[in-house]
């Protein structure tokens, strides 16, 4: 019995090497949504440092044979224990999944830092700020009992005094989206806020620089149905429905990407995937250009925007009013900052959720 069982294990391994090694490597994993590990080149000085080995254990565990099946498994056996929680993303009611984020970074100190150093290089630019919730925060009769996540609510509040800017030009999105937390304004299976969501953001900043919002009636909306967004990509957990994308395709303008005219600020090639919210602004160039068609609603406006996805949804409102929005990426830009404040803007907006503001490293760029 000994042997029989020494003599199975070794075939099971040899069965699953042999399958791990005859199947070609995968680039993209649609089932988690992302850009999977590929096999490290050998250099010596990686060897030394580590590097290789780290590169090439994450291209093993990328790679490995069945993947999908054993992280299914996982998720299968967690949820048979009454786990609330898997990879970090956590188990709410009604099908909602949210951030697991217990503990605010130090970058978020930095970053409000070089935040008002910019506002301060800046300081006769018309600046805004606007940082969204995340859902967790805004959602919290929805999230589990005893989530001890950082307070986002108090954060910004002491964000907005901290910041040196006039009263009026930051932005209360909490406030604004808290006032409709009954409502379908974030995605149940992914991080970002639905376009009801980002609408109502849109109108709490419109009000804020003085114009006249759009109103809901207006949107009219057409739908893509089948979104499994982040969270289901981390968590492999789903209950109840999948979530619905809502855009007015009327909500559109000339769309530059490399200085090239897009056919509308929408991309509808990623719908056919599992990264349907990428459409928007046609996922996160680093830099594009949106020029509307001006007519008696459209003051001749220049609008820069420093952003992170939220904004991507909420962009497109933005085109009743302006007749030239700048995107800009800092995680994928890397031109001067210096001297993309020098072509002129009448507003400057600042528009990152609560957690990619904390954690994102490219904020430095903004002193460039």
């Amino acid at each position: 019995m000994k042997n029989f069982t020494i003599w199975v294990f070794v075939m099971l391994m040899g069965v699953l090497i042999t399958a791990d090694l005859s199947i070609p490597n995968r680039v993209f994993s649609e089932f988690e949504n992302r850009y999977l590990s590929q096999k490290p080149d050998f250099r010596w000085d990686d060897l030394i440092s580590g590097r290789y080995t780290q590169n090439y254990e994450n291209y093993v565990a990328d790679q490995f044979v069945f993947r999908n099946k054993w992280m299914e498994l996982k998720v299968f056996l967690e949820k048979a224990l009454l786990k609330k929680e898997n990879n970090n993303i956590v188990f709410g009611k009604d099908g909602y999944l949210f951030n697991k984020y217990i503990t605010l970074p130090d970058e978020f100190f930095t970053n409000v830092e070089l935040l008002n150093k910019f506002i301060e290089t800046y300081e006769k630019e018309n600046v805004y700020v606007a940082i969204p919730p995340n859902s967790y925060a805004v959602l919290e009769k929805l999230a589990p009992i005893g989530l001890y996540n950082v307070d986002q609510a108090k954060w910004l509040q002491w964000l907005e005094e901290e910041l040196n800017l006039p009263k009026g030009k930051v932005v209360n999105l909490y406030e604004a989206l808290k006032k409709h937390d009954d409502e379908y304004i974030y995605y149940r299976l992914d991080h970002h806020w639905t376009t009801l969501g980002a609408y109502y953001a849109y109108e709490a900043y419109a009000k804020q620089v003085g114009f006249s919002p759009m109103p809901l009636e207006e949107f009219n909306p057409e739908v893509i149905e089948d979104f499994y967004g982040t969270f289901y990509s981390a968590a492999k957990r789903k209950e109840g429905h999948a979530d619905l994308i809502f855009y007015d395709p009327n909500l559109d303008a000339d769309f530059y990407l490399d200085g090239v005219l897009q056919p509308s600020i929408y991309d509808l090639t990623f719908t056919k995937g599992r990264d349907k919210y990428g459409m928007f602004l046609h996922n996160n160039p680093g830099r594009a250009s949106i020029k509307t068609n001006l007519n008696s609603e459209i003051r001749e406006k220049k609008l820069l925007v420093f952003k992170d996805s939220y904004a991507n949804s909420m962009i497109p409102f933005l085109t009743k009013h302006y007749s030239q929005i700048e995107i800009v990426d800092l995680r994928y830009y890397n031109g001067s900052v210096g001297a993309l404040m020098e072509e002129g803007w009448d507003d400057v907006l600042f528009l990152f959720n609560f957690i990619s503001f904390s954690n994102d490293p490219n904020l430095v760029k903004l002193n460039y």
